[in-house]
């Protein structure tokens, strides 16, 4: 039979149907599988009103990790969707689970409230979640470095860089590539990004050797697009992100693979971040000449920073009585990279030696530092904008202590060999006032819950108070009238969130509920009704609390602003 002859046949053979019609996907469904596209390598919350929702695999993958139900859902053509989701406040308390096992999580927000034209509200991609990106305090082990890694292989060189993107910390070098794992066990990064050679070296080392493989076991490895991996390419990124014309201050002029590394982890960070990123202002070579080397199979037969047995001592916690998570970070820093160099050595020694034998300077510093929180973290959400009140109060505490630092490491002789150490920490006067002035001793945990900027800050927030204040006066008022005028001895007014403020009688009275009552709900035992005087005062304390959620955002935001400005005097104190 000839082409000619099947065509023929298999029209003739087709049943007839009706022209133009197919399955037709609805629109909130086209609008996830665009934002799917772009996503496809990450878990994709939806945010779909109260909830965040996950479809298709996603939403198996959501329902397995979490233990959620997994439902489906009509997604238009006859067709159906897995679907499973979380409420959108309990995000922060799943995230961490979701992290902790590994995945690149897309995180999509409602942008708009009303619909556009296609009847579904537009929606976008804030950010994406992954072991080494990740900002929340409460997924971070305060006294660990969470490291995003990077790592290229050329021939027997290496190019290794690492950030931290909660403390901006950011360094990279250039190695014997054989010596990677022993660099990568010292920093155990939650997550690293590798090309084709690092990652067929890596899995040649580990899988003869039990113990490397171990360590390596918790972080996540991805693969970059090697496509991209150029050093021209890589310097123009570094040199576009730090506004520089050359990486001589970086002293990467003739480090190429250090600098596609480098590179490589600050434009996967970008994305992430959705184009804002951490503050991140310098980038450090390692210099290995200036450090001991000290292999992972010594680091962990001495038990430097783990035991051989589970639970059991380590010199790191034998040493560890740090007041602050930025403390304990350096320790662990100084132990697992011993100084090589004798002048810093001996700068180290004698700051050591001033403190142990000024016992009263010693106990004065250790009680100003105890309760200072994360700075260098706190700092980095807020240049973010991801800062909420509670963290803003905290930063004014950490920074409240800092005068009194100052103060007692200098003018006196016992402290005149740690006051280099505290030159970075400044009093911070202006920003320890505007945070007090603006922000409430105990604020709320988030933005969204309101009630965060104390009285007497902003003149327009007072009224607006003030307003809504009267009008619910006036409300509580209604009831004490109407007990008085009406004789009704068991009248309230009530409010809830359905129908809002109503005056409530029960049926014993009712025969003395006057004609402008206009009945609201009928109960069983009573009835709830509403009069233009109470609905006149629902709306304006509605108005106002609208107007006053606004305003408070607005003036949250400002300050925030405001306070990130001297965001690199704040990190130049959390390093001190």
């Amino acid at each position: 039979m000839t082409t000619s002859d099947t065509q023929t046949t298999s029209n003739s053979a087709r049943p007839k149907s009706r022209r133009g019609t197919g399955r037709r996907l609805s629109p909130g469904r086209r609008q996830y599988l665009q934002f799917k596209a772009k996503y496809a390598d990450s878990l994709l919350l939806f945010r779909m009103g109260d909830f965040y929702e996950c479809f298709d695999e996603d939403a198996r993958t959501l329902s397995k990790l979490l233990d959620v139900a997994l439902t489906s859902r009509d997604v238009g053509g006859g067709q159906k969707s897995a679907l499973a989701g979380i409420p959108y406040h309990s995000l922060d308390t799943h995230i961490g689970r979701l992290v902790a096992s590994g995945l690149k999580i897309a995180i999509a927000e409602q942008t708009t409230s009303e619909p556009n034209s296609e009847g579904i509200v537009d929606r976008a991609v804030v950010r994406i979640v992954t072991p080494g990106t990740v900002l929340d305090q409460s997924l971070l082990e305060q006294s660990k470095h969470n490291y995003l890694a990077a790592c290229v292989v050329e021939g027997h060189q290496a190019g290794l860089a690492w950030l931290e993107a909660s403390t901006g910390e950011f360094a990279a070098m250039e190695l014997p590539a054989a010596n990677i794992i022993d660099h990568l066990e010292r920093l155990e990064p939650a997550e690293i990004l590798v090309d084709t050679d690092t990652r067929i070296l890596l899995e040649d080392i580990t899988k003869n050797d039990t113990s490397r493989k171990s360590a390596l076991s918790k972080t996540v490895i991805r693969s970059l697009d090697e496509s991209t991996l150029d050093p021209e390419l890589a310097a123009n990124s570094l040199k576009s992100h730090f506004n520089t014309d050359t990486l001589e201050p970086f002293e990467l002029e003739n480090q190429p693979l250090a600098t596609i590394a480098a590179a490589s982890a600050i434009d996967f960070l970008a994305q992430t971040q959705i184009g804002r990123l951490p503050f991140i202002t310098t980038l450090r070579r390692h210099r290995p000449d200036r450090y001991m080397y000290i292999p992972a199979a010594a680091l962990r037969d001495l038990e430097v920073l783990t035991p051989t047995v589970e639970g059991g001592p380590t010199l790191l916690n034998t040493l560890d009585t740090t007041s602050t998570p930025m403390g304990a970070r350096l320790l662990r820093d100084w132990l697992s990279a011993p100084l090589t160099d004798l002048n810093e050595l001996n700068t180290r020694q004698l700051a050591v030696n001033t403190l142990y034998n000024a016992s009263t300077l010693r106990s004065s510093l250790d009680q100003n530092l105890t309760g200072i929180p994360d700075l260098a973290r706190l700092v980095n959400r807020l240049t973010l904008g991801q800062s909420e009140p509670r963290e803003l109060r905290q930063l004014f505490r950490g920074l409240d202590k800092a005068p009194e630092l100052r103060q007692l490491t200098t003018n006196r002789d016992t402290g005149a060999s740690i006051s280099p150490l505290f030159d970075g920490v400044s009093s911070h006067d202006e920003v320890r006032d505007l945070i007090d002035r603006a922000i409430v001793e105990d604020p709320p945990f988030r933005v969204s819950d309101g009630g965060m900027i104390k009285p007497d800050f902003d003149h327009d927030l007072d009224k607006l108070r003030s307003t809504a204040s009267s009008a619910r006066s006036a409300i509580a008022s209604i009831e004490a009238k109407a007990r008085q005028d009406y004789d009704i001895p068991n009248i309230r007014v009530s409010h809830n969130r359905v129908f809002g403020y109503y005056i409530e009688v029960s049926r014993s009275h009712l025969s003395k509920v006057p004609s402008e009552f206009e009945r609201k709900q009928t109960l069983v035992n009573a009835e709830r009704f509403i009069t233009p005087e109470l609905k006149d005062l629902e709306n304006q304390v509605l108005r106002a609390a609208d107007q006053i959620s606004e305003l408070e955002h607005s003036i949250y935001r400002r300050v925030c602003q405001q306070v990130a400005e001297h965001a690199a005097a704040i990190m130049r104190t959390s390093q001190a």
